[in-house]
């Protein structure tokens, strides 16, 4: 694990487990008020498969490892909804292909946000953006996680809370106005939602591509 880092107004850590070639790593930001209190703890998490040597070095991201689901199984899907209920809103985007950068082969991710505002935290779930048929199809079991605490009296909508984010495939200041509620652009609303996901399920959301055409 490495040390905690200050700079100014905000602090990090980083801790690493290795199997084999492939990484598992947390990132714990924490950002502090002017007067030195904690203000909002951000915990991001993902997987690797590590191939190649040297100047051919290159990582996979990788969704379904065990090791990874064991480490997070506390912020799994299916944990979160059963112990903190419906949220009061859920967010999804799927990330549209960069210019000049089809997937395939690129690789694009399907973000699920989970946002308990009157409990002071969200988790974002980034899974594989797959297509079918004319629709986007996100796998929220199959996920890297982010989760996000604050003190409830320093923000009061999900812009001020995304404000630090830095996951340029994520929700943050820049990509929150591309995010829909999941009710306006799926089969699903919070509480349908929550009765799917809150057991051990492998089900998928899909949405329309046509709801996302720029």
């Amino acid at each position: 694990m490495d040390s905690i880092i200050r700079e100014g107004s905000s602090s990090s850590s980083t801790l690493i487990f290795w199997s084999n070639r492939l990484m598992t790593q947390f990132n714990i930001d924490y950002f502090y008020t002017d007067d030195n209190k904690i203000e909002q703890i951000n915990l991001s998490s993902g997987s690797w498969q590590l191939s190649g040597q040297n100047a051919n070095k290159s990582s996979a991201i990788v969704y379904d490892d065990k090791t990874y689901s064991e480490l997070t199984d506390f912020y799994s899907l299916n944990s979160i909804l059963n112990i903190h209920g419906i949220p009061q809103q859920i967010l999804i985007l799927p990330f549209p292909d960069d210019p000049g950068h089809p997937s395939p082969p690129a690789h694009y991710p399907f973000s699920f946000v989970l946002y308990y505002s009157d409990k002071g935290f969200l988790v974002e779930y980034s899974s594989s953006r797959d297509e079918q048929d004319g629709y986007y199809i996100g796998c929220p079991t199959e996920s890297h996680t982010k989760v996000s605490v604050w003190n409830s009296d320093s923000f009061a909508t999900i812009e001020n809370v995304v404000k630090y984010f830095s996951n340029i495939y994520g929700i943050n200041a820049a990509t929150i106005k591309d995010y829909r509620l999941i009710e306006d652009v799926t089969s699903l609303d919070p509480n349908a939602f929550y009765e799917t996901f809150k057991a051990q399920t492998n089900e998928c959301v899909k949405t329309p591509k046509t709801l996302w055409m720029p």
